[in-house]
C-alpha cells in the first residue's frame, strides 16, 4: 500500500521548556473537543517536543480548530490520511516522530492540571515503564461519572497483575516497546489499545 498524502503545517517557536515527549492524537470530526485539548496543552508548564495530529478527513471544522492554535504550539503538525482504523492513524503518527517516549491521547481529553505533562514524563523517567497510563477523571461532576471512572481506575490497577488493561484515552508507550510489538493492529476496529498492551 502506498504512503498516504500528508499535509505538514509549520508553526512558530515556543518559549516554554520542551520535554522529550511525542504526543499523538487521532481525530475524526472532533470539532467540539480538539480545541479544548489543544488549549490545555498550550497551558502546560512544558511543551512536548512533538505534537502530531492525524486526521481522517474530518467533515466538520476540526482542522479549523487546529489551525487556530498553531501559533501557540510550535511543535504542532497535522496530517490527513484516508479513513481506515484509529490504529492506522496512531501508527502513522508514530512514524512522524522520533522521541523515545510516546503519549497517545484521545481528542476528547483535557489536561486539567497545567503540570500534567511535566509530572507524566517525570514519573516515566523515574519508574521506566514500557507501558503506562495516568488516572482519568470525568469532565462532569455527576456522581455516576465519578463512580464509573473511579471503578475503572481501580480495575486497571488490580488487573495489571493478571491481565493488564489500559485504554488509549491516555496511553504511554516507550518507543522501543512500540517498535518491538510492531505498533497497533491496524485490522482491529475496537479494542486495539488493550490488544497492544497485552502484546507488550
Amino acid at each position: 500500500m502506498s504512503e498516504p498524502k500528508a499535509i505538514i503545517v509549520a508553526s512558530l517557536p515556543v518559549t516554554r521548556r520542551v520535554i522529550d515527549l511525542a504526543v499523538i492524537i487521532p481525530t475524526l470530526n472532533e470539532e467540539a473537543f480538539i480545541g479544548r485539548l489543544l488549549d490545555s496543552i498550550i497551558r502546560q508548564t512544558v511543551a512536548p517536543a512533538e505534537l502530531i495530529i492525524v486526521d481522517a478527513y474530518s467533515k466538520d471544522k476540526t482542522i479549523q480548530e487546529i489551525k487556530k492554535r498553531q501559533a501557540k504550539l510550535s511543535s504542532l503538525r497535522y496530517f490527513r490520511i484516508q479513513r481506515s482504523t484509529i490504529s492506522r492513524q496512531r501508527n502513522f503518527g508514530v512514524k512522524k516522530t522520533t522521541s523515545p517516549h510516546l503519549l497517545f491521547l484521545d481528542a476528547d481529553m483535557e489536561l486539567k492540571d497545567k503540570e500534567t505533562l511535566e509530572k507524566y514524563l517525570k514519573e516515566i523517567l523515574v519508574k521506566k515503564p514500557d507501558v503506562a497510563a495516568a488516572k482519568n477523571l470525568p469532565d462532569s461532576g455527576f456522581w455516576k461519572d465519578l463512580v464509573y471512572f473511579e471503578a475503572e481506575d481501580l480495575l486497571f490497577k488490580f488487573a495489571k497483575y493478571v491481565w493488564p488493561v489500559i485504554t488509549a484515552r491516555n496511553l504511554y508507550v516507550r518507543r522501543k516497546m512500540f517498535d518491538r510489538v510492531k505498533g497497533f493492529d491496524e485490522e482491529l476496529l475496537v479494542g486495539e489499545d488493550q490488544e497492544l498492551v497485552q502484546r507488550a
